[in-house]
């Protein structure tokens, strides 16, 4: 059986678009693979880092409010205490999360915070 110069030469043009087709594709996801490593290595650290510093904000606050309905002296203290190791841990975890902080987040943490002034005068007058 004997092949016609057209099928042979259909059959190579077949196999260099099949060769192409595979290049581009394994370029493709490598491209994709690198993307992907970007999100996880940089977004997710991010996320882990905020939602670490929201449950820390969300404990001082909780820790406050106990300080102030606290009974005796004592109760106060121990409270006190747990304060000032969450509010060192908080302060930390923004410190960290500062480092992979996006361009916009950057911004609005150069803008003075009026909470967080407000924060500072009472504890300098120990309101708590």
């Amino acid at each position: 059986m004997k092949l016609t110069l057209r099928f042979v030469l259909l059959v190579l043009v077949l196999l260099v678009g099949l060769a192409a087709s595979a290049t581009a594709g394994s370029r493709a996801l490598t491209q994709l693979d690198v993307a992907l490593d970007g999100v996880v290595k940089g977004d997710m650290e991010r996320l882990l880092a905020i939602t670490h510093a929201r449950r820390l904000f969300r404990s001082l606050v909780l820790l406050e409010r106990n300080y102030l309905l606290a009974a005796s002296s004592d109760e106060r203290k121990s409270i006190d205490k747990k304060l000032a190791s969450t509010d060192t841990e908080l302060i930390q975890q923004l410190d960290k999360y500062a480092q992979p902080m996006p361009a916009e987040d950057r911004a609005s943490a150069a803008r003075p915070n009026p909470a967080r002034a407000l924060a500072e005068r009472m504890n300098a007058r120990n309101y708590l």
